[in-house]
């Protein structure tokens, strides 16, 4: 045991020197020289010290799949103290008590846990009561991607204490409430601070938390402090319930609120301090006063009951005294600014007055820097010449809460709409492709002098097609608002970082601009047929000037999407104290320093002011400046142009055949392009799939020379044909159904049409070519 500490301590030493070795030295210290089951937890854990007045082990646990798959005693030593222990399964589990939190290690006051994935909370847990005898004084417990949840003992007299002197319990922003949660989690709790983040209750994510009532039966918990983050909640006595609260000091309610039901706080005799920060909420401020009426209403009042109120960054305006006139008197409730020595108003000085009798200018003398002002204030003045209406016309400011909000509601538009956009994508593209394929074998065997557009438009659709493939799968890395109204499991995961990375942004991205510049190039190609003598017309290139050309657009298509694989990371960290305002990403993207830059990225969006590497901000700015403003102008430029030449044509052949004659013409015109449309859907319908006669099987369409279709229906069980006008809009006709389509669109369209059919596997695809004799 002694070598093994003198190893440890040199290496502690000489761990900042050489991180990453010695990390890997540290690892094999705690794992070697003791039993097989601590050898077999390599995989399993990392490790790291940290420098906080001293030097501490930091522990993480990963890629296990239950509790009893590693142990903690492995970690034991006698030169460092462990302060962290984060446990990450692959999976959510229950914590129960296959978790051992025993080891032997230095004395320390404090340590953090950091669970994350847990799904509920077994009633016989008793795993921390191994740290309580430890001697550790400062226990903090962080849940993350958790649940709220209970496993209920069927007889409440066995229900043991859970959570004993902790520090601080927390439950972030990515856990998961419930509306009928159980009481008994909190049974003979002592917590020093309670943090509840993550509730709300809006369109895209409702997460509520509330407590079952138990009757007979008391919870006799003790927490001081209740700190809870949200966002447009209600605030209400199932929320508040008063066995889990009944002996709280402190409350805290960050966010936005819609309302407080007048009597959340009636019960709660050692309550001191009640602090709403309403971020502004003007409206919370006018309609949500009625609580205040029940504060301090039972007891025999004191100086010592004095509830301190603070409303954050309220300014407490003259105007705003009507909203007060029933402010409770002779109460002890002290409605402060929130600093020493503020400015205060005349509606300061109002509501200390209301604190208790004479009492109240002590305070104004402690809060206000101008108390000599108060006899300047007319307070029946002010009363008397209310005005509800101003209320009316004032705007509540918006938060960065609401514009998160409001940017996570566009993301859940754009995420509803985005696989309908991407199916009817590859439906259109997928017809553009097989229409393009067939047309230009046509045109180049009678050498079609514009095929190189047709030609653009094949290959753009083939692209456009593989990016609706692709961009559909990015739904997959879309999280609208942890436990919200859509946000997979997998959202996080490495292999789905890894795909958004490389496959969304990078080769997502040269799609993109490929099909960008094949769009500018169908425009330019499109005007050069009405204009044959045009700018564009000289800038045709072939052979190995055109190989050269392709090949240059290959690469500077490829070095201005590089930064998307150069400057993104993919997240790991589990352990984020996330809020409505932060920005987390996952991956991280961005970033605009490289993989090979010594600094390395936090998680946070800090890192842009300390951006190191000019080049990879460059790149971004680029493949912006390229994709969405010159190739969107260069499009906008050629089309205007193509409409202008088309305008100009349209009016020489006005000129030239008389306006009337000319609209008569392209109206026939249109009439015969609708009758040939509706013939090729009616032949496409009007020729049904064939069933064999005999064994009840599909036929699949063959050629056959022999008859005057060169087509015909052949059993796939036998060698029997069918005609292909069997069951179909031709079979009365003894004539050939080329004959009969040559007579139908005859007298149709007035032109002599030559008619191709030609049919693929067991789909029939009518591919007709209209030719002017």
């Amino acid at each position: 045991m002694t070598k093994y500490s003198i190893a440890l301590f040199i290496i502690a030493f000489l761990f900042y020197s050489n991180a990453e070795k010695n990390k890997y030295h540290l690892l094999e210290n705690f794992t070697n020289n003791k039993s097989l089951r601590c050898r077999e937890m390599n995989h399993y854990f990392s490790i790291n010290i940290i420098q906080f007045y001293g030097q501490f082990l930091e522990i993480k646990l990963k890629y296990f799949n239950y509790f009893n798959q590693f142990s903690l005693e492995c970690f034991s030593n006698s030169i460092l103290s462990i302060s962290s222990i984060t446990l990450i399964p692959n999976y959510p589990l229950t914590l129960d008590n296959n978790l051992n939190l025993t080891f032997e290690t230095p004395n320390n006051m404090f340590i953090n846990l950091y669970f994350v994935y847990i799904k509920n909370i077994d009633s016989n847990v008793n795993i921390f009561d191994n740290l309580i005898r430890s001697n550790y004084t400062k226990i903090n417990v962080d849940f993350y991607y958790s649940s709220l949840e209970f496993s209920i003992s069927p007889d409440l007299n066995k229900t043991q204490a859970i959570f004993k002197n902790l520090t601080d319990l927390k439950f972030s922003i990515t856990c998961k409430y419930n509306e009928n949660s159980s009481p008994l989690l909190f049974y003979k709790s002592t917590i020093n601070e309670l943090i509840l983040s993550g509730l709300s209750d809006t369109l895209i994510k409702k997460n509520l938390l509330g407590f079952e009532r138990v009757d007979n039966f008391d919870i006799e918990s003790s927490i001081k402090i209740a700190n809870f983050d949200f966002y447009k909640i209600i605030i209400n006595r199932k929320m508040l319930y008063f066995q889990v609260f009944r002996n709280v000091r402190d409350i805290y309610l960050n966010g936005q609120l819609k309302f407080i039901y007048e009597k959340s706080f009636s019960n709660f005799e050692k309550l001191r301090l009640l602090n709403i920060n309403t971020n502004r909420d003007f409206k919370f401020i006018s309609e949500n006063l009625k609580f205040l009426n029940f504060l301090n209403s039972n007891l025999s009042l004191s100086v010592d009951n004095t509830i301190t109120i603070y409303f954050s960054f309220y300014e407490f305006p003259n105007e705003d005294i009507c909203l007060f006139r029933e402010f409770p008197r002779n109460r002890f409730l002290s409605l402060s600014p929130d600093y020493y020595g503020t400015q205060c108003t005349c509606l300061n000085f109002w509501l200390f007055n209301n604190y208790y009798n004479s009492e109240g200018i002590k305070l104004i003398k402690d809060y206000c820097s101008n108390p000599e002002d108060m006899d300047t204030c007319n307070f029946t003045f002010l009363i008397r010449n209310c005005d509800f209406k101003l209320y009316e016309a004032k705007k509540t400011e918006k938060s960065l809460s609401d514009y998160f909000y409001d940017s996570e509601l566009l993301n859940l538009i754009v995420s509803t709409l985005t696989p309908f956009v991407c199916i009817l994508g590859l439906i259109t593209n997928l017809i553009n492709i097989k229409i393009l394929k067939y047309d230009m074998k046509i045109f180049a065997k009678q050498k079609e002098v514009h095929i190189m557009m047709y030609q653009f438009m094949f290959y753009n659709s083939i692209i456009n097609f593989f990016y609706c493939i692709i961009y559909i799968f990015h739904l997959l890395n879309v999280c609208i608002s942890i436990n919200g109204v859509f946000c997979l499991f997998i959202s996080r995961s490495e292999i789905v970082q890894y795909y958004e990375i490389v496959i969304v942004d990078f080769l997502g991205g040269i799609l993109k601009v490929l099909s960008n510049i094949l769009n500018v190039s169908i425009s330019i190609n499109r005007y050069t047929t009405l204009e044959k003598n045009s700018f564009f017309s000289k800038l045709r290139v072939n052979g190995l000037y055109k190989k050269l050309m392709i090949l240059l657009i290959t690469i500077f298509v490829f070095l201005v999407n590089i930064d998307r694989l150069l400057t993104s990371f993919i997240n790991n960290d589990s352990i984020i104290n996330d809020n409505y305002i932060a920005y987390f990403e996952f991956p991280i993207k961005n970033t605009f320093t490289g993989l090979f830059d010594s600094e390395a990225v936090p998680i946070a969006r800090s890192y842009l002011a300390r951006a190191k590497n000019p080049l990879y901000f460059a790149i971004f700015c680029i493949n912006f400046v390229v994709n969405d403003f010159f190739l969107f102008f260069a499009l906008t430029f050629v089309d205007v142009l193509l409409l202008l030449k088309f305008k100009s044509n349209m009016s020489s052949k006005n000129r030239f055949f008389g306006k009337k004659n000319i609209g008569v013409r392209i109206k026939k015109n249109d009439e015969k392009n609708l009758r040939i449309t509706t013939t090729i859907i009616v032949n496409w319908i009007l020729i049904p799939e064939k069933t064999c006669m005999k064994c009840n099987r599909k036929c699949s369409l063959k050629k056959r020379s022999n008859v005057p279709e060169k087509f015909a229906w052949r059993c796939t069980n036998s060698t029997k044909f069918y005609s292909v006008k069997d069951g179909s809009f031709f079979q009365k006709f003894k004539l050939p159904i080329l004959t009969v389509l040559e007579v139908i669109t005859s007298k149709t369209i007035k032109l002599c049409p030559i008619i191709n059919i030609l049919i693929i596997g067991q789909k029939r695809e009518v591919k007709i070519t209209y030719l002017r004799v």
